[in-house]
């Protein structure tokens, strides 16, 4: 398409179009720092979200996440 029309495109995107906000995490402290910062998503990152006790670090994290979501 000629140039204009890009130029129109881009313009009503970033109107319309809000891109979410992404931060990765390397502790629960980090991921709980992070929404309190408002990530609209909070990846998780390094060897503390594997092994024996992954499930219950990845739950303590969505509980503190879900505390900030409910903070006023």
């Amino acid at each position: 398409p000629p140039f204009e029309e890009v130029l129109d495109m881009i313009a009503w995107w970033a109107e319309v179009f809000e891109v979410p906000c992404v931060g990765v995490a390397t502790s629960a402290e980090e991921a709980e720092q992070l929404a309190r910062a408002g990530a609209d998503f909070v990846a998780l990152s390094g060897d503390w979200i594997t092994g024996a006790e992954a499930e219950a670090r990845i739950a303590e994290i969505a509980a503190r996440i879900a505390a900030v979501e409910r903070a006023p």
